[in-house]
């Protein structure tokens, strides 16, 4: 029986060559198990090598279930489906539309039953004004107090993209936390319907690999400053998600608008 070995990170069980679970992202922290990684991942995160874009897919390695530490904090309400078959090869990201919640985009997502494909969805970090159900990922109503009066998209009107660029800031952070926990980007896919398809089509146009190597978006809210942080580096991708779906929607007016 071998007495020697690398000890796992988490346990400090010796581990032999055969035994050793290495994290996907930096290749030098080495586990038992899965359950080993996650449990030191709040421990492990500040000092993952930020320089992989796409964890390996290696069979032998389990992509870590997300848990609520490795997200910003206003998107820890979420919902999280394992693949039926047992192969959580890639992950379906869902977002939805204005006013809904996580629970029936779960359900939705449970009701497809793709092979090989794990799905994870958010609640949208805003919560609806007037006390109402629901969350959105943008602002949508010109004033709290007139919950129908919908914002009108304008070349001064810039309420609905700041919200935008900032709940794009704290998803570019839980998507490289998730590149992070074994999940490559070109694993990932996005599904978003109306308001979630807006914010799912511009995410998938701005997301840097390295654009959220900083912790200050997952530590809070959610501010302007963040979403510059999490977007400055404004060089092209290296790496790309395996795909989006948008259903009922289309880019922001304001975005058409500053374009022309």
């Amino acid at each position: 029986m071998e007495t020697t070995g690398a000890p796992c990170h988490c346990c400090s069980k010796l581990l032999s060559t055969s035994e050793r679970k290495r994290c996907g992202s930096c290749k030098r922290a080495i586990y038992c198990d899965a359950s080993c990684q996650r449990a030191h991942w709040p421990a492990h995160k500040t000092r993952c090598s930020s320089a992989a874009t796409q964890a390996p897919d290696n069979p032998a390695f389990a992509r870590i279930e997300p848990f609520k530490a490795m997200f910003p904090a206003t998107l820890q309400h979420f919902e999280f489906s394992a693949s039926r078959d047992g192969a959580n090869t890639n992950l379906l990201l869902l977002f939805h539309g204005l006013g809904d919640s996580e629970i029936p985009f779960a359900t939705f997502a449970r009701s497809l039953n793709l092979p090989q494909t794990a799905a994870l969805v958010f609640r949208a970090p805003l919560p609806l004004p007037l006390g109402l159900e629901g969350h959105a990922w943008f602002p949508a109503f010109a004033d709290e107090d007139a919950v129908f009066a919908d914002i009108v998209p304008s070349a001064s009107e810039t309420r609905r993209l700041r919200g935008l660029e900032r709940t794009r800031a704290l998803l570019c952070a839980a998507v490289h936390a998730l590149v992070r926990c074994g999940w490559p980007l070109h694993c990932v896919f996005l599904l978003g319907f109306s308001q979630g398809a807006q914010t799912a089509v511009d995410l998938a146009l701005n997301y840097r690999p390295h654009a959220s190597a900083s912790n200050t978006a997952a530590k809070t809210a959610g501010t302007a400053s963040d979403a510059k942080s999490a977007n400055a580096n404004s060089a092209k991708p290296t790496a790309r998600f395996g795909g989006v779906v948008a259903i009922s929607s289309s880019l922001m007016d304001e975005i058409a608008l500053q374009i022309e």
